[in-house]
């Protein structure tokens, strides 16, 4: 885990929120950025955040298969 860049993650959407006039973010998280998205919320914002900036979560996953 890259928990030296949750800070800076964190200040990323509330910046985004904020030049938005407060409208809620939406997350578009492609292949191995759903887990890492998830552990951030897991551990490193509390539930108050959660509530306030994010709107929606959308996870993009592809599985490969050689035939």
């Amino acid at each position: 885990e890259n928990r030296f860049e949750w800070p800076q993650l964190k200040r990323l959407i509330e910046q985004t929120y904020e030049i938005n006039g407060n409208m809620p973010v939406t997350f578009v998280s492609l292949s191995m950025g759903g887990p890492y998205f998830v552990s951030f919320l897991n551990n490193f914002v509390d539930q108050t955040w959660k509530v306030i900036p994010i709107y929606a979560l959308f996870f993009l996953l592809f599985s490969i298969i050689n035939i």
